[in-house]
C-alpha cells in the first residue's frame, strides 16, 4: 500500500465556529480522486486523538522513506 503524500484534517467546525461549514469548493472528492487523506474532525473536541493519529501518520511516511533518524522519541506518546 502506498502511503499518501497529502494528509489533511478540516477542522470543522473549528474551535471558534458557531457551526459546521459546507464544501463550497467541492474539494473533498477532488482531494479523494487523488489519493489524498482527507480526515473532517472536531475543532472542539480534545485535539489528543488527533495529534497522535497525525503523529503515527508522519512516523509511517517517514519511516517507509529511511528518515527516521531518532533512537527516542522526541515527545512521548
Amino acid at each position: 500500500m502506498q502511503i499518501p503524500d497529502l494528509f489533511i484534517d478540516w477542522l470543522n467546525p473549528g474551535f471558534s465556529d458557531d457551526a459546521k461549514s459546507e464544501d463550497y469548493l467541492n474539494l473533498i472528492p477532488y482531494f479523494h480522486q487523488l489519493g489524498y487523506i482527507l480526515n473532517i474532525k472536531d475543532g472542539k473536541a480534545d485535539p489528543t486523538s488527533r495529534v497522535n493519529e497525525i503523529r503515527d501518520f508522519i512516523h509511517g511516511w517517514a519511516g517507509v522513506r529511511g528518515l527516521l533518524k531518532v533512537a527516542q522519541p522526541i515527545c512521548p506518546l
